[in-house]
């Protein structure tokens, strides 16, 4: 992708090569959704981790809010979206650092590890998912980071044309978190990326 930064390359070819169906489901979606979505419709990345197909939604004209608890992962796709190789993508990329769920939780997360094994369980446990893919600089710094809903994530009258979920073993409390969302038919589409052995 042009204008990526060194970490969303190395996710993006991480992707082709071991999740080469979702790849291609992935941008045929996005193509889709963001090509016949109206002003106010929203691509969500839930779990976005470096935010590799936050990009890749952003690039493909939709507006995107990016979500995931582990700051460090917050902060390298602001970096990316504040890059000047990025000026294209015209503001249409929102960050947040945050855990999704229905219950309000305050957990604790390193500063300094990106990972795409990191979610927070509605037990307030961190999932222990692995798919080999991890960014870590040596420290033992701390923060803490508070939850939300899904539909907290929206403006009224907002609606999402398309919700990317992989959040490595907490997705039935996630999903309820946009209970509202879902009644109002706000949602047209969602993806669900899951680790069988969490089911």
């Amino acid at each position: 992708m042009v204008g990526a930064r060194p970490e969303t390359k190395k996710m993006l070819r991480y992707l082709q090569q071991q999740e080469p169906g979702t790849f291609v489901l992935m941008k045929h979606v996005l193509s889709s959704a963001c090509t016949n979505s109206t002003d106010d419709s929203t691509v969500i990345d839930s779990g976005a981790n470096e935010g590799s197909w936050s990009l890749v939604a952003a690039a493909y004209g939709c507006r995107v809010i990016a979500v995931d608890p582990q700051p460090m992962c917050a902060r390298l796709l602001q970096k990316a979206v504040a890059a000047p190789a990025n000026v294209w993508l015209g503001g249409r990329l929102q960050v947040v650092n945050a855990l999704l769920g229905t219950r309000r939780l305050n957990i604790s997360f390193p500063v300094d590890g990106c990972h795409g094994v990191r979610q927070v369980l509605p037990n307030g446990k961190l999932s222990q998912a692995y798919h080999g893919f991890r960014l870590t600089r040596a420290s033992n710094k701390r923060v803490r980071v508070g939850s939300m809903s899904v539909d907290e994530l929206l403006p009224p009258g907002g609606r999402v044309a398309f919700w990317h979920l992989d959040v490595e073993g907490a997705e039935l409390d996630v999903l309820a978190s946009a209970a509202t969302l879902f009644v109002q038919r706000r949602i047209e589409r969602v993806m669900l990326e899951v680790i069988p052995s969490f089911w």
